[in-house]
């Protein structure tokens, strides 16, 4: 296996574990900007299971956002549009998410599973649409 797509099914499974730990939390702490366009945060409760509730906590520069999630003070934050088209033209698909991509997170999440490492899983059909994959595979082919 690749170092890349090792890399690549450790950050998939560290989104399954903070996403299995805020399903099981009854707080998921999020953090937000003060500005118009961070609004979504807000409305991260209607979508969490009843046992839960939604924190924001807003921040008025990165740099301190950053710095709560990192200490452990956040469980997740995020970052305006513009930023994210200005970091587009640098991203790009590192990896193949196909399949047998899938199948090997399943089997890691499995094994984690069986280890006591996480007490459930995804639903790895609803984590993983691959049609965004397969659309941005057949729009960059030559």
């Amino acid at each position: 296996m690749s170092s890349k797509r090792l890399l690549a099914q450790a950050l998939v499974l560290a989104f399954i574990l903070i996403t299995a730990a805020a399903a099981s939390a009854q707080s998921l702490r999020l953090g937000t900007w003060k500005t118009a366009q961070i609004i979504q945060p807000f409305f991260y409760q209607q979508f969490l299971p009843d046992a839960s509730k939604a924190q924001v906590f807003t921040f008025t520069n990165p740099a301190d956002q950053k710095t709560a999630l990192l200490a452990g003070s956040l469980d997740i934050c995020g970052t305006t549009l513009a930023i994210l088209q200005k970091a587009a033209p640098n991203m790009e698909l590192a990896w193949s998410m196909d399949e047998n991509f899938v199948a090997q997170t399943r089997a890691l999440g499995q094994r984690m599973q069986a280890l006591g490492v996480i007490l459930q899983q995804p639903d790895y059909n609803k984590l993983f649409d691959l049609s965004f994959v397969r659309k941005v595979k057949q729009k960059l082919a030559p």
